[in-house]
């Protein structure tokens, strides 16, 4: 068993609650415990569960089991596991959960895929990927496998944009799903390099691309390729993503890559900052477009970010982006399963709070 304590200064329950996990989880790693209790000084009736875990231990995973008050003191018991390699890595444990958005992964040499095969790979790609990312349990998860953000496969990352828009379809996506970040990619091999007797080879390699929601921003890409040996047609049967296509060689290795692309997505993605949208602005309360299913609670607090109009264009009207300005704070003050609602955390502002506007946790 191991302590983290802090105190609360000045209301901020969340800062309170982050160092005393940041205390106990560096405890933990020292002593090789695997149950952590994290206390913080806070006033009767204002505890919420709007914990973030920012590890500086190696734990493969926590999870917080319950949390008790004693007067003007809380007490979460939180289970660690803990990764005792010597060259683990450190792995941020976020109390809010980010949501992405999978779109499809094109083909940038499409004859790739020989006349009898199917071409439904660059959806089922979309939907797998989006399948083995919930069973990462870091990340809210949609997908878009109709969705291709990219001007061509051979341009990519390049988002697809018409002289005059204001927003990719990066940030329009995003929005649409109520996302933080999109995930997209690239096939750049997809080749059978076919050999003696029937043995076949098949290439594969995808580019996956990690965009910022808010603004369509490029924040971390990576190739990922394996090989496929034996029977690596691509038939129409069985369906893409099925147990018998998963027990086929080229399922087996396809799979394996998916696997793959979907630990390094969650490791880089859960990390990520939390944003959230302002729906509308009703006598002085902020409707936001994230609510409890994300982890956050009352309590926590928020910080406005809004972006600077008009947006920074080519002369020939293409959208090169948007400066971005800090606003002021705003705490949370009703959280629901699906919105919250949010006021203003300092006096006297003047600042005008707009639909569509962005606020980052803190």
């Amino acid at each position: 068993m191991v302590e983290g304590q802090a105190l609360i200064r000045n209301g901020d329950m969340g800062q309170a609650r982050e160092l005393a996990l940041q205390r106990a989880l560096g405890q933990a790693a020292a002593s090789g415990s695997a149950r952590i209790s994290s206390v913080a000084q806070s006033q009767p009736g204002t505890v919420q569960d709007s914990t973030r875990l920012a590890a500086t231990a190696c734990t493969k995973s926590s999870r917080i089991l319950g949390e008790s008050i004693n007067g003007e003191q809380l007490t979460l018991n939180v289970a660690v596991t803990l990764d005792q390699a010597p060259d683990c890595t450190p792995r941020c444990q976020p109390g809010y959960t980010n949501k992405v958005v999978v779109t499809g992964i094109a083909m940038e040499f499409p004859e790739q895929i020989e006349r009898k095969e199917t071409s439904t790979i660059v959806y089922a790609t979309a939907i797998e990927l989006a399948r083995k990312l919930k069973n990462q349990n870091h990340l809210l998860v949609d997908h878009d496998e109709g969705m291709f953000p990219y001007s061509s496969p051979a341009r990519a990352p390049e988002p697809f944009l018409l002289p005059g828009d204001k927003e990719s379809r990066f940030v329009s996506l995003a929005k649409s799903r109520r996302a933080q970040y999109v995930i997209s990619g690239i096939y750049r091999d997809f080749a059978i390099r076919r050999e003696w007797l029937a043995f076949s080879k098949r290439v594969i390699v995808i580019d996956i691309y990690i965009h910022d929601g808010a603004n369509g921003t490029l924040l971390a890409q990576r190739r990922f390729s394996r090989t496929a040996s034996g029977d690596v047609t691509l038939k129409t049967s069985p369906p893409i993503g099925s147990e018998v296509f998963y027990a086929t060689d080229l399922g087996r290795a396809w799979g394996a890559l998916l696997d793959e692309i979907a630990i390094w997505t969650t490791d880089n993605a859960a990390c990520l900052p939390f944003i959230a949208r302002v729906l509308k602005v009703e006598s002085g309360q902020i409707f936001l477009d994230m609510g409890a299913e994300a982890g956050i609670a009352t309590g926590n607090t928020l910080r406005l970010h809004t972006l600077k109009e008009p947006p920074v264009m080519t002369s020939t009207g293409l959208l090169l982006g948007q400066e971005k300005q800090l606003g002021i704070k705003l705490n949370l003050k009703s959280v629901y399963p699906g919105f919250s609602i949010a006021e203003v955390a300092e006096v006297g502002f003047s600042l005008k709070i707009r639909p569509g506007d962005l606020l980052y946790l803190q």
